[in-house]
């Protein structure tokens, strides 16, 4: 097993983001895979990750304090503009929808 593979499997257990940088401001970002799951602490590091890796203003991560991570996949291209405007709304769904497919694909891949 190569030093990029867990011990837990080839298979990513949880999604994660790194930027190749020097400074130490930057940190891990490690959440489960599939959004559905996440708690509230997992939506907000994720927000905190997407406003920074994607340059978002106008967003009160206060806003998302109380939305797990079942809420935030039910949410619809409206729910999410009554917490941010319509670019932020674009970029976020757009990448939640990117985590989901992509868990989908892991799962679907899965040898039982």
């Amino acid at each position: 097993m190569s030093s990029a593979e867990t011990s837990e499997g080839a298979y990513p257990t949880g999604y994660s983001e790194q930027r190749d940088s020097s400074s130490s401001n930057e940190k891990r970002v490690i959440v489960p895979a599939d959004p559905c799951v996440w708690s509230h602490d997992h939506v907000r590091q994720w927000l905190d990750w997407a406003v920074k890796e994607y340059a978002l203003s106008d967003i009160d991560s206060n806003l998302f304090q109380n939305i797990d991570g079942k809420e935030l996949c039910k949410m619809a291209k409206e729910d999410m503009m009554r917490l941010t405007n319509t670019y932020n709304t674009e970029i976020l769904l757009s990448h939640l929808n990117y985590l989901r497919e992509s868990e989908s694909w892991w799962t679907a891949g899965r040898v039982g």
